[in-house]
């Protein structure tokens, strides 16, 4: 039997006891399980890291995109496997994967399913599975609180996002790749590997593949809020039909490694977590993460 550690956020949307007692029984009939309940404010990394080190075969997160993140930033790069029992308010890594996202589904999968191997990036010491975001985006989810997350939901973001269009403020901002380099006024810019379907800020490349060694550069350039508006109009376009945006506002570029200098320096949303400020780099790890899967 494999060894695994259930890595539990206790403070991820509605967790309580009862559930945390639902995944341990549904996990332990294919996993021994070790627990490891995070406190307020720590990163699973140190905990996974730990028990990786120790021969832990698969490190299961649940609890939010922020948790899932943070393990697999003790993830990559190694043998072991991250497993998934999304228990968060979007559960966008998740779902841009294709797993379920209730308990029961997704306890099966991690249960009777195999390892897929997928990109990541890395993102100074963190882990990026879906992206890194800089300016409108990032600063919408930042400032959206907990207690609005958990009245609203998915919800919330979106009010959010509807109020900073009249307050957003365009930046400098100088991107370098590994194939050239650009300068640009800019209201958001985003690097993904993957991401879900209403992630439009993402949304410049016709098609976000998890494992196809490449980094999808979005760049949203915008001066008023009209602007703004018809950049997510061309996104969402670009989204319907599956295409790469071609309308004024959004360019699109792909690269392995991204090197972004922002002026004013700008917050940087890695998985829905603010890590830091710009500058900020983002290197893919090509095939470096392990993501129990169905069969």
């Amino acid at each position: 039997m494999q060894r695994g550690l259930l890595v539990w956020n206790a403070r991820a949307g509605a967790q309580d006891d009862a559930r945390r007692e639902e995944i341990v029984s549904l996990l332990g009939r294919a996993l021994e399980l070790e627990i490891h309940e995070l406190e307020e404010g720590a990163s699973a990394t140190p905990a996974a890291r730990e028990a990786i080190a120790r021969g832990v075969d698969v490190i299961v997160a649940a609890g939010g995109d922020g948790t899932v993140s943070s393990c697999a930033s003790a993830v990559l790069g190694t043998r072991a496997e991250l497993a998934i029992v999304p228990c968060g308010t979007s559960n966008s890594i998740a779902r841009a994967l294709g797993l379920p996202t209730d308990v029961e589904g997704a306890c099966e999968v991690i249960a009777s399913g195999a390892p897929r191997w997928i990109d990541a990036a890395r993102v100074g010491e963190h882990a990026m599975v879906l992206l890194a975001s800089i300016g409108f985006h990032a600063n919408t989810i930042e400032s959206t609180s907990s207690e609005a997350k958990s009245a609203l939901g998915k919800l919330a973001y979106v009010m959010r996002g509807l109020a900073h269009l009249g307050e957003f403020e365009s930046f400098d901002a100088r991107i370098e790749t590994e194939l050239g380099s650009a300068s640009l006024r800019a209201m958001a810019l985003t690097v993904a590997n993957i991401a879900p379907p209403e992630t439009i800020f993402a949304r410049g490349a016709p098609e976000l593949v998890a494992d196809d060694g490449w980094l999808d550069l979005t760049l949203v350039s915008a001066e008023t809020a009209l602007g703004a508006v018809a950049a997510g109009i061309e996104l969402v376009a670009s989204t319907i039909v599956g295409a790469e945006a071609t309308g004024p506002h959004v360019g699109w570029a792909r690269c392995r490694k991204a090197r972004i200098v922002a002026d004013p320096p700008q917050h940087v949303l890695v998985d829905g977590d603010v890590i830091g400020m710009t500058p900020v780099e983002v290197e893919i790890v090509e095939k470096g993460l392990a993501i129990r899967a169905p069969r």
